[in-house]
């Protein structure tokens, strides 16, 4: 149950980083040198969906998959970037603590369940290893897209992929058990592989969620 649990939590990690690495790294690039200057409104049109994107979005009720590309791309060059940015990046202290907020965020949702929660009543981390590189991605489709009639906006966009993990992410955590007792576990994740799927939606907030088709290939230790 905890090692499921702790398989679980560093995919979660690892795909929270994946996300976010871009938006930090631009971030950092823009605080170089730049000196503070006074935030103006945007006084000009909203956003808009150039011609060729919005070609791939259906209307509600529309079957998407007629309108949306079916064909496998290749996700090489954003696999080359993010690789870029875990190498710049890995070791700061915003990354270090984006880890520590998604585990404390996981441990959090598990101690609030009725069935862990009653037999766990700590948790915490004693050590963590990012591993050396992020998930690989691979044969991205697109298998729905969809906009609303009234606002014209992206509704919700999902796609599938082959997704590779081979990095080692490693987790051990301290757990305080009810009738003072404890417990120590050490996962290390040493490969995950499969099919996922990958959904941004603006409903009823905009959120983002990432699942396996099937239950993926996992090797750990």
């Amino acid at each position: 149950m905890v090692s499921d649990f702790l398989v679980a939590v560093v995919w979660g990690v690892l795909l929270t980083i994946f996300v976010q690495i871009i938006g930090i790294l631009i971030w950092f690039y823009q605080q170089a040198d730049t000196p503070a200057r006074p935030i103006h409104p945007d006084t000009g049109p909203g956003a808009q969906t150039p011609q060729s994107i919005s070609n791939l979005y259906s209307r509600n009720g529309e079957d998407s998959s007629t309108q949306s590309s079916t064909r496998m791309e290749s996700c090489d060059w954003l696999n080359i970037l993010i690789d870029f940015s875990f190498h710049q990046l890995r070791d700061s202290t915003e990354v270090k603590r984006l880890i520590m907020k998604q585990i404390h965020k996981e441990f959090t949702d598990l101690l609030m369940t009725k069935t862990q929660g009653k037999m766990i009543e700590h948790l915490s981390v004693r050590e963590y290893s990012l591993g050396d590189s992020l998930p690989v991605f691979s044969d991205i489709t697109i298998v729905k897209a969809e906009r609303d009639d009234d606002s014209n906006k992206p509704k919700i966009v999902e796609v599938e992929m082959n997704a590779v993990y081979e990095g080692g992410f490693h987790l051990a955590i301290d757990a305080d058990l009810v009738f003072n007792k404890a417990a120590y576990v050490s996962i290390q994740v040493n490969r995950v592989q499969g099919r996922g799927r990958l959904q941004l939606s603006s409903l009823p907030v905009a959120h983002w969620s990432f699942s396996f088709i099937q239950d993926p290939l996992i090797e750990i230790s």
